[in-house]
């Protein structure tokens, strides 16, 4: 994590399956919190368990209904070959804030002109 500078990190089977995530809020809350030792807790003591997942080919509207019902923050996406990246609600808010700045910019270029008077 601190190498990625990352907060999240997808946890694999030795075929690279996702079967978890751990966060830095994970470490804080279940090996900190509990004076643990770092060193001595698994990732598997410290990581969520992993209810779901999304296609990369999976439309974005989907993938954000369960997000929203599961109350994911995080969701890892995966292709037939394996992990393919982490939809993160963070990045989704940022492309709809400058979709939104786009279709804004829209309106304001779109007022209707004076028709010149002859």
């Amino acid at each position: 994590m601190e190498e990625r500078n990352v907060g999240t990190l997808v946890v694999l089977t030795k075929e690279k399956e996702p079967v978890g995530l751990i966060t830095d809020r994970d470490i804080a809350i279940r090996v900190v919190a509990r004076h643990k030792a770092p060193n001595e807790t698994s990732v598997l003591e410290a990581m969520t368990g992993l209810p779901r997942k999304v296609h990369e080919e999976m439309p974005l509207e989907e993938a954000l209904a369960i997000m929203r019902s599961g109350r994911f923050r995080r969701l890892p996406i995966v292709s037939e070959h394996g992990l393919v990246g982490i939809l993160a609600l963070d990045d989704v808010l940022r492309l709809l804030c400058r979709e939104m700045t786009g279709i804004g910019g829209l309106l304001l270029g779109q007022r209707p002109e004076v028709a010149a008077v002859r």
